[in-house]
């Protein structure tokens, strides 16, 4: 939920640029699956670990 959420601000975002859009719009896609393949929901794990463990 909260993927799609950021993908329609994204692209609402850069709906005056049609050209660049689409080529941004791919970029952030592919560096999502690089480095988050869990999505924004694994990301949201990993910063609730974070706080849970911070004093160490």
């Amino acid at each position: 939920m909260l993927g799609a959420v950021f993908l329609t601000v994204v692209e609402q975002a850069l709906s005056s640029y049609q050209v660049l859009a689409a080529a941004f719009f791919g970029a952030i896609m592919i560096v999502v699956v690089l480095f988050e393949p869990l999505g924004l929901r694994g990301r949201w794990l990993k910063i609730k670990i974070y706080w849970k463990t911070w004093p160490f």
